[in-house]
C-alpha cells in the first residue's frame, strides 16, 4: 500500500481544502453558540481562538519546537507580527501574510502557522500526528460547542422552573 503521506513538505491542497471546509463547519457551530447564549460575538471569538489554538499546540508534533511554537493567535486591532523560539533558542518570524493573517472586523480572529510544511504536518507527515492537529483540534472543539449548546434548553427550564 502506498504512503498516503505527502512526498514533499507543503502537501497536498486536498488537506487545504478539507480544513476550509471543517472550519465552515466550526464557525457555523460557534455561531449559534452566540447567539443561545446572548454572548458577546467578539469577545466569544477572541477566547475561542485562543483555546483553539492551545489545543492545536498540544497536538503538534515535536521534534525541535519549531512547529509547536510557531502556533499563534492573531486578533483583530492586535498586533499582527509574530516572533518565536524553537527549543533551541533559535529565533523565527511566523508573521502571516497580510491577505491570511490579519482579521478585517472584530468578529474575526486567525489561529495560523507560517511554517511551509506544517500543511504537510496536518495531512499526517509526522506519527506523533497521524491524523493532523488542526482537523482533530476543531472536530473536539466543535464537539464541544454542540455540546453546550444542546444543554441550552436544560439550563433555561432550571432557572425558569419551567
Amino acid at each position: 500500500m502506498a504512503d498516503p503521506r505527502p512526498n514533499q513538505p507543503g502537501g497536498s491542497t486536498k488537506a487545504l481544502a478539507s480544513l476550509t471546509v471543517e472550519m465552515g463547519r466550526f464557525n457555523a457551530k460557534l455561531n449559534a453558540y452566540v447567539k443561545a447564549y446572548h454572548l458577546n460575538l467578539a469577545e466569544t471569538v477572541k477566547t475561542s481562538a485562543f483555546r483553539l489554538e492551545a489545543m492545536i499546540k498540544s497536538r503538534t508534533p515535536v521534534d525541535t519546537g519549531r512547529a509547536r511554537n510557531s502556533w499563534h493567535t492573531v486578533i483583530y486591532g492586535g498586533p499582527t507580527g509574530y516572533s518565536y523560539k524553537d527549543n533551541n533558542g533559535k529565533s523565527f518570524d511566523g508573521t502571516l501574510t497580510d491577505s491570511e493573517g490579519t482579521p478585517k472586523t472584530d468578529t474575526h480572529a486567525v489561529v495560523g502557522s507560517a511554517l511551509v510544511y506544517m500543511l504537510a504536518l496536518e495531512s499526517g507527515w509526522s506519527r506523533q500526528a497521524p491524523n493532523g492537529m488542526v482537523r482533530v483540534s476543531t472536530k473536539e472543539f466543535r464537539g464541544q460547542m454542540v455540546a453546550a449548546i444542546a444543554a441550552i434548553p436544560q439550563k433555561i427550564r432550571g432557572v425558569t422552573g419551567a
